[in-house]
């Protein structure tokens, strides 16, 4: 005996309600001697029902991408204009906690690092161009800290460090120096916490 099969699988919804409908209006063509009984008009009813609710998921489909686009704006209006709302407010009550609160915004808690930064890393030390100065370059242990920056004279005595101007840039030129020595370097982050460790030292000789 032979096996028949339609052809729904890996189809999709709407290939399916295709492929049903042309087959009943196929059998639909048979004389009904060769139907066997067979009660088209009940088949017709749901496969007609599934297209049906397949438009309908279409149309709602169509709706759902209008209404999240439409959102998505007045989300966006929302945010500018309670924005520009709290800060009108917040200037009128001159920062005082309490009617800050009353007003209905939030109070936001200052973000502080946890604990002493780390020592920097991969200190490099390298002659400038100008005369007198050497370029620092170094790698940033924490995200909100300030550098401090020491030197020397490398034939200098190891705690005879002479303070430079601190810094917030991982990148930084050092000035005033004698031409023809070699100078010693190192650097060390500070935060709300306090001091971290010095960084490795670097060397170089001032053109």
């Amino acid at each position: 005996m032979k096996k028949y099969k339609i052809g729904f699988r890996n189809r999709s919804a709407l290939e399916q309600i295709n492929i049903c409908e042309r087959a009943i209006a196929n059998l639909a063509k048979t004389p009904e001697e060769h139907r066997f009984n067979v009660a088209l008009p009940e088949v017709s009813a749901t496969i007609a029902a599934a297209r049906a609710s397949h438009d309908r998921v279409q149309v709602l489909k169509s709706e759902l991408r209008t209404e999240t686009t439409r959102r998505k704006e007045l989300l966006r209006v929302a945010r500018q204009r309670v924005s520009q709302t709290c800060a009108l407010v917040a200037s009128n009550v001159a920062f005082e906690p309490q009617k800050m609160l009353a007003a209905g915004l939030e109070l936001e808690a200052p973000k502080l690092p946890i604990g002493k930064p780390a020592a920097p890393g991969n200190l490099r030390a390298e002659p400038h161009d100008q005369d007198g100065a050497v370029r620092l370059r170094f790698e940033r242990p924490v995200r909100r800290c300030t550098f401090e920056i020491e030197f020397r004279a490398e034939s200098a005595n190891e705690t005879d460090w002479k303070r430079y101007d601190p810094t917030l840039r991982q990148r930084c030129v050092v000035k005033g120096l004698t031409s023809g020595v070699k100078y010693c370097f190192r650097v060390r982050a500070l935060n709300a916490h306090g001091a971290g460790p010095w960084s490795n030292l670097a060397s170089a000789r001032v053109r």
